[in-house]
């Protein structure tokens, strides 16, 4: 071991040298974990965002088909009432008009007033049934056309926050990486420094 003369001066200055490579690196890597947890905060805050922004989609769309629902059945429950309204008074006038007809030859026309009353009777009901029918058909497509839409958010919803926690997971383990190579190195500076201070007792 050489504990004088050029040799120890090179020796210090090597130690110096690894030294202050070893800040250098230290800063290096303390500003990597800092520009990776800003990441890491940002992919949180874009997460939330998500998170908010589909839940305000949500929200609106199952407005809107609310509000579509019940202006459709307003509509619906409106020309129902008014083609009942209308058939009803086609009937009554229909009865009326047959009443009066039949009035001056009840007698011969009696047996014919009474099928073209019952013909007319079903008409009405067929008339009424297909009515809502129609009106059933429109409310169940309607009803199947949001769970659709709905089903289709929640899928691409789930897609996009499975991507989201998978760069949060890579990133945590990325950080906890270089978090071991930050307390390698430390250990390291420590190490070199204590073999600094026993090289300068040494040349004491």
């Amino acid at each position: 071991m050489c504990l004088y003369g050029p040799c120890t001066g090179n020796r210090k200055e090597e130690v110096d040298k690894q030294r202050k490579g070893l800040s250098q690196e230290l800063l290096a890597l303390h500003s990597e974990l800092e520009t990776r947890n800003l990441t890491y905060t940002q992919l949180e805050k874009d997460q939330e965002e998500l998170q908010k922004k589909y839940e305000g989609v949500l929200q609106k769309l199952s407005e809107e088909h609310r509000n579509e629902l019940k202006d459709l059945e307003q509509r619906l429950e409106q020309l129902f009432n008014a083609e009942k309204e209308h058939l009803e008074q086609n009937f009554k006038q229909d009865v009326e008009t047959l009443q009066t007809h039949l009035q001056k030859e009840v007698e011969s026309l009696s047996s014919e007033h009474e099928a073209h009353k019952v013909e007319l009777v079903a008409t009405h009901a067929k008339n009424l049934e297909s009515l809502e029918k129609a009106y059933h058909q429109s409310l169940a497509e309607l009803t199947r056309s949001h769970e659709m839409e709905q089903t289709t958010l929640e899928e691409s919803f789930t897609e996009r926050q499975s991507l989201f926690e998978e760069q949060i997971a890579k990133l945590n383990e990325e950080n906890d990486s270089l978090k071991e190579e930050i307390k390698a190195k430390e250990i390291a500076k420590a190490q070199m420094q204590r073999d600094q201070v026993s090289t300068s007792f040494a040349e004491d």
